[in-house]
């Protein structure tokens, strides 16, 4: 073998190894924020449902008032959640509010629970 094609093979061995370590990384880092996502969302929809029942068991709340404060609420913990995560992990999701956020949550449980 020549000494030029065994270079050649050496380089293209070295590039090859190095752009899969960028995709399985890049892959990795994706899935991560992916699961994080859907876990901080199960935690956003668990405070929010105990804090509802809690209001709402209270004497003299007004439902409007309530209703609106977990209206922003909701937003707020969706734009904190949005600043956390980097911006194309953000995309791929695509959630703009909180009813989205909930169907897609809704859409995994029930995946799960039919692979289950």
């Amino acid at each position: 073998m020549d000494i030029s094609v065994a270079f050649l093979m050496f380089l293209s061995g070295i590039f090859t190894y190095a752009f899969s370590l960028r995709i399985f990384n890049v892959y990795t880092k994706s899935l991560f924020y992916k699961m994080t996502f859907i876990n901080c969302l199960t935690v956003l929809r668990f405070a929010d449902s105990i804090a509802q029942d809690l209001i709402n068991n209270c004497e003299g709340a007004d439902k409007e008032s309530t209703d609106k404060a977990f209206g922003h609420w909701r937003v707020l913990a969706l734009y904190s959640l949005k600043t956390c995560m980097p911006d194309g992990a953000w995309q791929q999701m695509s959630v703009a509010d909180w009813d989205l956020a909930m169907k897609l949550l809704g859409e995994l449980e029930k995946q799960r629970i039919e692979n289950d």
